[in-house]
């Protein structure tokens, strides 16, 4: 009992201590050197009494969980400097407690804090910063480290609706993150409005910042206080700053981001047939079974991942199986379909590929070997003349290898049989080994599965192959991991 008493004691000690003030007058001369900050004035300074007019904020700083908020004061004193050489002076409140909301408003009560201020939160605090920011427009700007919104449902928590937040925002991913992969954050980028921005920084983990290296340190710092001087001085350097990162985030998931959407992937299908039939006088259609038919499926698809698993489930996925390729006049029709994308599944799997495949059934003149080897290497060919010179460089250290087909056959049940059999892929320190799962129908087909299928299932081709969007995954962040 008298253990008990002396543990409630401590706890209760440590929660009602548990947001801590950092002022500037922590700052000291030894602090400046340890940095290399050379150009920031220091106190006491002539240099520092020449910097009229510095506007004083208040910061709230929200830690990410299981995370010792020690880690994070290197970064907040450099963040303080940073600000200062800005002509603002910061006062910082890191607060760990289990409640942060309740930790907040305490500060608010107690007056330790303006009227307005402005929050960061690195991974879940800033997921818990972005739900107070909903609700108080006392918040003049939210920086979200190693966090995001959740617009389009990639990871197994609510999402944010951006259209309530009250202020602006800085989304802030890291390359290398495995704890929220950037490939899969980075989708929400089409979905954001021009208030809020997202940077991607290269090589930057999930706790780069906060690990002991200077160097990430300061680059992270830099890009927090740009932003926040951007915000309340309006400062033209610290905005180009800002625009201009966000511009090479633009550019380096460019492909990518376009890779997602409906119209590119029916595009790469149709250019895969282009490659196994003369289309010369023909045209491609491609049937799409991954989207709604019409304009109820697309609002049920995109208002929850739930509801699009249970419309890939009844509805988009047996219309794929029972599609079959057909030549019409000067139509070719083929059919596509991409597996839905289990948000949990692709949390966990850190370091691999987490976006989906590409199924498709296409029209062909005879049987190839290894047909699927043959269109793994000619895409990855073409995507490769899409990315930067230093990402072909990164990749061409782990490239995508792909070996012989997993040949399904002619066997009975050769159908069921492909569509069960997943892609392999070997994930391997120096290279990743890729087999796609190949069907092949000729001429001779028994009149007695023609008279079940029809005709069309001669001369046909399934195949389940990368997608676009799996290789440039793998060629701009995952290749690195």
């Amino acid at each position: 009992m008298k253990f008990l008493k002396i543990f409630l004691s401590l706890f209760l000690l440590e929660q009602s201590y548990a947001f801590t003030p950092i002022t500037n007058k922590h700052l000291s001369k030894t602090d400046l050197k340890q940095n290399n900050i050379n150009k920031i004035p220091l106190e006491n300074s002539p240099e520092i009494n020449k910097l009229d007019n510095k506007k004083k904020i208040d910061i709230v700083f929200l830690t990410g969980s299981l995370v010792n908020k020690k880690k994070y004061k290197p970064l907040i004193k450099d963040l303080q400097k940073n600000l200062l050489y800005r002509h603002i002076e910061s006062n910082i409140f890191l607060i760990d407690d289990f409640n942060k909301k309740e930790a907040i408003n305490r500060l608010i009560n107690n007056k330790n804090i303006t009227e307005n201020f402005h929050i960061i939160g690195h991974s879940f605090g800033g997921y818990e910063g972005t739900v107070y920011s909903q609700y108080n427009d006392k918040v003049l700007s939210l920086i979200n480290w190693c966090s995001h919104y959740n617009i389009q449902e990639q990871l197994p928590y609510p999402k944010i609706m951006v259209e309530s937040l009250n202020c602006p925002s800085l989304i802030i991913l890291a390359e290398l993150d495995e704890k929220l992969p950037c490939t899969d954050a980075i989708v929400d980028k089409y979905l954001l409005p021009t208030s809020h921005k997202m940077i991607v920084l290269d090589d930057f983990t999930h706790m780069s910042g906060i690990d002991n290296d200077i160097m990430r340190q300061s680059i992270l710092s830099n890009l927090m206080s740009d932003y926040i001087a951007y915000i309340e001085t309006n400062d033209s350097d610290c905005k180009f700053n800002i625009e201009l990162k966000e511009e090479l985030t633009k550019k380096k998931f460019k492909h990518y981001l376009n890779s997602i959407r409906s119209f590119e992937i029916n595009k790469i299908g149709e250019n895969i047939q282009k490659s196994l039939l003369d289309t010369s006088n023909k045209n491609i259609y491609t049937k799409n079974y991954s989207v709604g038919e019409n304009m109820f499926e697309t609002i049920l698809q995109i208002s929850s991942s739930q509801m699009e698993y249970l419309l890939y489930l009844f509805k988009f996925f047996p219309n794929f199986v029972k599609s079959h390729p057909n030549i019409t006049n000067n139509n070719i029709n083929i059919s596509l379909f991409k597996p839905f994308k289990n948000s949990i599944q692709s949390y966990i799997k850190k370091n691999e590929i987490t976006n989906s495949p590409m199924w498709l059934k296409l029209k062909k003149e005879e049987n190839q070997k290894n047909i699927g080897k043959k269109i793994g290497e000619t895409l990855v060919a073409n995507i490769l003349e899409k990315v930067d010179k230093i990402d072909r460089e990164y990749y061409e250290n782990r490239p995508i290898i792909f070996e012989d087909d997993i040949d399904m056959g002619n066997s009975p049940f050769c159908s069921l049989k492909w569509l069960l059999t997943p892609i392999s892929i070997k994930y391997n320190e120096d290279n990743i080994i890729v087999r796609c799962p190949v069907l092949q129908t000729d001429n001779n087909i028994p009149e007695y599965i023609k008279k079940y299928f029809g005709d069309d299932i001669a001369n046909s081709l399934n195949i389940k192959m990368l997608s676009e969007t799996q290789i440039l995954e793998w060629i701009l962040v995952k290749c690195k991991m």
